[in-house]
């Protein structure tokens, strides 16, 4: 999340910049909403920029599976950030580049005068993207939500089917392009194959990273960036990235499909 503010000569520059750690899909951070991670950032940023909230003009927030409990995120968290209820949120979604776009929406506010400090950013949750059930299954859900006897109720249920409760994730619907039917990972395939991109080139490509985030946060380079999340029953602080593997090889990514 960073906080933009504008310069005399016209431009944009960034005045506060913070983050929460990554961790993996259902860990530590599982149950915690969107909203609540954005939350967290606001006020960070805010407190970090050395201004009043009150001062913020707008707040732009990049999301791209809108959490059914917030589907503009961006409002709910700036309220609970504490952030003035006149205060406009706007939540944009451009796929993975979504909080880019955020950004770039600030930045461009600022130069055409229409704003001097947003709050711009991206916030996302894995571990809370719904799971849908098929269209199907609103034709028995609606005959048991409208009986009235027992009969009928007992007739509505015995409709069900096993092919019913077959959930699919929202996510993988919404990252598979209906125009071609491809999903994500499989367009990643092919340019793969386009570009002439060896298995074994990417394998090395991806224990680098492995290696350089572990590199970084034994030189404490990521401390500065990170605010934690208290998460949890006993809202224990999560202050630390969840994911890079310390013994990450080439051969164990080898046995990857």
């Amino acid at each position: 999340m960073v906080a933009w503010n504008s310069m005399n000569n016209g431009g944009a520059a960034i005045t506060a910049a913070v983050r929460t750690p990554f961790t993996r899909i259902g860990t530590r951070l599982a149950r915690t909403p969107i909203a609540e991670l954005a939350r967290t950032v606001f006020q960070e940023s805010v407190y970090r920029g050395g201004f009043p909230a009150d001062r913020i003009d707008e707040v732009v927030l990049g999301n791209v599976v809108m959490p059914a409990d917030a589907t503009n995120p961006a409002r709910v968290a700036a309220i609970q950030a504490g952030l003035p209820h006149r205060v406009p949120a706007l939540t944009v979604q451009r796929n993975c580049a979504s909080g880019m776009e955020a950004i770039a929406e600030a930045a461009t506010r600022i130069q055409r005068h229409e704003a001097q400090s947003v709050l711009a950013g991206g916030a996302e949750s894995m571990s809370t993207i719904p799971l849908l059930f098929p269209d199907e299954t609103l034709e028995p859900v609606g005959h048991l939500m409208k009986a009235k006897s027992m009969r009928r109720r007992l007739a509505a249920v015995s409709a069900f089917r096993p092919r019913h409760f077959k959930p699919r994730a929202a996510l993988e619907l919404g990252l598979t392009d209906p125009t071609c039917g491809m999903i994500m990972g499989k367009t990643a395939e092919v340019l793969a194959h386009e570009f002439a991109i060896s298995r074994s080139e990417q394998d090395e490509f991806a224990l680098r990273s492995h290696q350089r985030t572990l590199e970084a946060a034994e030189a404490h380079r990521f401390d500065e960036q990170i605010t934690p999340v208290y998460a949890g029953e006993r809202y224990d602080a999560v202050g630390q990235d969840v994911g890079p593997r310390e013994n990450q090889t080439l051969e164990a990514l080898a046995k990857l499909k």
